[in-house]
């Protein structure tokens, strides 16, 4: 009988003893490779951290380098121009200096560096120091311009004034002066130049002047030798104060060309000395890096390469063992996915995890029906992902259309502010033009056209300005209406007449028709219907160079009661290009830009008149237009007729001069309307204060005025009784120390009953409730209006006479 054949050994371990004993191997070997990486690699991570420091103190000192130029250049335009703002920014550079040395001390990769750092922040004191003396030589310089010369000025032109009305007939006078002005001129040009020959220049000229005067004194006698004698020794004070001008601008000359320079070149010294400390350490650490690279590159391949024979030797012993029986169990698998059929599991005889895997193949053979189930759920899935992304292409072409509407809109902006740039500096160009001619010229006739020409310009300015706000109270949804009886038929004839010296001035025709019964009144908002209107009108006359504009007026009802007021502005002008027409009610915008510069315009007349119409319930569009031939616009809005008013019968074609009679309110004040009225002005600013004094004086007032609200309080809380009061007070919102707001709630809160009537140059709505929040009576806009301002005061000067009608 044989005995029992023995089975493998091999047999009797796992599959997963036999690759856990394996890649055991392996791993081992693995975590040796880790260790050595990881050791390398915190080597790296530490030299790259100092290779990050030292790259941030590189930029540092760049950063301090570049600070040090732009310090030089802005010490530079304080030297010559003198303003705060180059002083200030310097100041500002000096506190980032100091900033960043404290950083870079805190950092100190190389220990050398701590003796440089110091002395460059000790640098930068001295040049705080020396720019604080050079910012106190300036301000000595000016003291002495502004105030020593001045005097000295002053005193040489009084006695020269006494001198000829002693010597009337002599030339004296006038030579002196004349010589005054010259040395006076030379000064000025060493300011602006400091050259020692403008100096010379203006010792000359004093000299001449004193050699003048000197010869005059030696014939003369009594109070004309007197006042020679003390014209010569205001020449020479004049001549002291020149020499005390050109020390002390030499003085800062000096702190700055050669002081402040010698410190900025050592300053910049140790900078370098650093900066090169940082190229050795860079070039050391780079050596450094590189060695400790090749090192840790040799180990690691020798580990490498132990594993990769382990590792074909851990194959080989798989390949043997275990791979037929996972073929054999992996084709299976694969007619079980096809869906075929297929007899007895191979493997499963087996005791370790082949046979584990196999059971595992007779589930998933058991579960392949589940899986087709699935499987068709999952294309379900997949259509409804695929309508999904058509929706979100849907919306991402939307969102592409939305960002190309808001990048035109950015550059309709754009556009907008270059042009409000041109129509505000035009006519301010002409105001401040035309006040030089005012100032240097003596022809009434000439005053009278440059105050014209200022007004008309003003007036255009705060009408650029009214648009403005207009638009930006619309696109806030803060521009109400408020809807009241109106008269169509007079607010259309009003707006003819006032249109009517516009197209006169153009040259051009302006008629108006109304070609069915309009009602006797209508419920709407005149201010802004009559806006709309002038809107529309005004620029057909603006856009027509020849021929005219009519304007027809219609009636449309709907149902009783309720209809649509039409009205269609018709011009010959220079009509529109269809590809431009859709640009017409956008704002911000012109039909083309060279319209702009060819007639002028904010481009927010038609916007700001479409929104408007839409509020009043109607509409603005373009019913046609033509290149050359004119444009056709129509205005409709809601027209509720008021109970008990009759239609108004259609109107003939007419000229406007002949039957658009306008019924303007005069608002002239009677000059003399506040006399003996006491009136209290707070106002900081000094036009201001001229220009009211002027205006409240010339109607009879008395008038006093002070800085702040402050004064003010204190002024009206001092004269408070029936004999000092003040029956009317202006007070500026804006002013410092204490504003108008303040201030009125100060005075309301002490009892303080009599009128006080706010100026601000705000003029929204909301302003002026906070005016009358804060205890104001009444509320006028900068630009102040002379008349309506006379007219407020005279009404509220003649209620504080009545303690009834004081503020409650």
């Amino acid at each position: 009988m044989k005995p029992p054949t023995a089975s493998p050994p091999a047999r009797h371990i796992t599959v997963g003893r036999k690759i856990s004993l394996g890649f055991a191997i392996v791993l081992a070997l693995h975590v040796s490779i880790a260790v050595l990486s990881h050791q390398g690699l915190t080597k790296a991570d530490g030299d790259r951290a100092r290779i990050n420091a030292l790259r941030e103190q590189v930029t540092l000192f760049y950063e301090i380098n570049r600070i040090v130029g732009e310090v030089r250049h802005n010490v530079s335009l304080f030297v010559h121009n003198g303003f705060a703002g180059p002083e200030r920014r310097a100041m500002e550079l000096f506190d980032r200096l100091e900033t960043l040395l404290a950083e870079a001390e805190q950092v100190n990769l190389f220990n050398r560096e701590a003796a440089s750092l110091v002395a460059m922040r000790s640098h930068v004191e001295t040049h705080r120091e020396i720019l604080e003396a050079v910012v106190a030589d300036r301000a000595n310089r000016d003291q002495i311009l502004h105030a020593g010369l001045k005097s000295q000025r002053d005193e040489l032109l009084a006695g020269l004034a006494a001198l000829r009305e002693l010597r009337p007939d002599d030339t004296l006078t006038n030579a002196v002066r004349a010589e005054l002005r010259l040395a006076e001129l030379s000064v000025m040009r060493f300011v602006n130049d400091p050259d020692s020959s403008h100096v010379r220049d203006a010792v000359t000229h004093l000299k001449e002047a004193r050699r003048r005067i000197a010869a005059a004194a030696a014939g003369a006698s009594g109070a004309q030798a007197r006042l020679l004698d003390e014209l010569i020794r205001a020449t020479h004070g004049y001549r002291e104060r020149i020499i005390q001008l050109v020390q002390a601008t030499r003085g800062y000359l000096h702190l700055t060309n050669v002081v402040l320079a010698g410190e900025e070149q050592e300053f910049l010294y140790h900078a370098r000395k650093i900066q090169t400390a940082h190229a050795e350490g860079a070039r050391a650490l780079s050596e450094s890096m590189l060695s400790s690279s090749v090192r840790y590159q040799r180990a690691s391949n020798w580990f490498s390469l132990v594993t990769i024979v382990l590792g074909v030797l851990a194959a080989w012993m798989i390949k043997r063992d275990i791979a037929p029986t996972l073929q054999s169990i992996a084709a299976t698998f694969e007619r079980l996915t096809r869906g075929e059929e297929c007899g007895a599991i191979p493997g499963a005889e087996r005791s370790d995890e082949l046979g584990e895997l196999a059971a595992a193949a007779q589930v998933f053979k058991e579960k392949a029906a589940e899986t087709t189930r699935l499987l068709r759920e999952s294309e379900t899935a997949k259509a409804e992902l695929n309508t999904l992304n058509g929706q979100l292409a849907e919306q991402t072409a939307i969102a592409e259309q939305m960002a190309t509407e808001a990048t035109a809109a950015t550059r309709s902006k754009s556009e907008f502010l270059a042009n409000m740039s041109h129509e505000i500096r035009t006519p301010m160009t002409a105001i401040l033009g035309f006040t030089t001619i005012l100032e240097e010229c003596d022809d009434p006739d000439q005053h009278r056209d440059a105050v014209g020409t200022i007004r008309r310009n003003g007036e255009h300015l705060l009408g650029v300005i009214n648009d403005i706000l207009d638009l930006s109270k619309v696109e806030a949804g803060k521009l109400t209406v408020s809807l009241a009886p109106v008269d169509p038929r007079t607010l259309l004839l009003e707006a003819i007449g006032l249109m009517q010296v516009k197209a006169d001035g153009a040259g051009v025709s302006l008629s108006m028709t109304i070609d069915s019964p309009l009602p006797r009144k209508i419920a709407s908002d005149a201010v802004r219907l009559r806006q709309v209107l002038l809107n529309l009108i005004g620029n057909a006359i603006k856009f027509t160079e020849a021929g005219g504009v009519s304007v027809n007026a219609g009636y449309d009802e709907i149902s009783e009661g309720f209809g649509t007021l039409r009205v269609d502005i018709v011009d010959s002008g220079i009509g529109i290009h269809e590809e431009q027409q859709a640009l017409l009610f956008q704002p911000f915008s012109q039909a083309d830009n060279s319209m702009q510069r060819d007639f002028g315009g904010t481009g927010l007349g038609l916007a700001i008149s479409k929104r408007l119409a839409e509020m009043l319930g109607g509409d603005v569009r373009l019913v046609s237009s033509s290149p050359g031939e004119g444009s056709h616009f129509r205005l409709t809005i809601d027209a509720t007729c008021v109970p008990g008013s009759a239609d108004q019968g259609p109107l003939a074609p007419v000229a406007a001069t002949q039957n658009a009679a306008v019924s303007l309110e005069s608002t002239d004040a009677n000059p003399g309307s506040l006399v003996k009225k006491r009136v209290l002005i707070a106002e900081d600013g000094p036009d201001n204060q001229r220009f009211l004094r002027f205006v409240l004086e010339r109607a009879g007032a008395e008038v006093r005025i002070v800085e702040n609200g402050l004064i003010a309080t204190e002024t009206l809380l001092a004269s408070d009784d029936q004999e000092e009061a003040y029956d009317c007070v202006l007070m500026d919102m804006q002013m410092p120390v204490c504003d108008g707001y303040e201030a009125t709630r100060l005075l309301r809160e002490a009892g303080y009953r009599r009128p006080i009537v706010a100026l601000t140059a705000h003029a929204m709505d909301s302003d002026r409730q906070k005016c009358l929040d804060a205890g104001c009576d009444d509320f006028q806009t900068k630009p102040v209006d002379p008349a309506k301002l006379l007219s407020v005061v005279a009404a509220w000067a003649q209620r504080a006479e009545s303690p009834l009608h004081m503020h409650a």
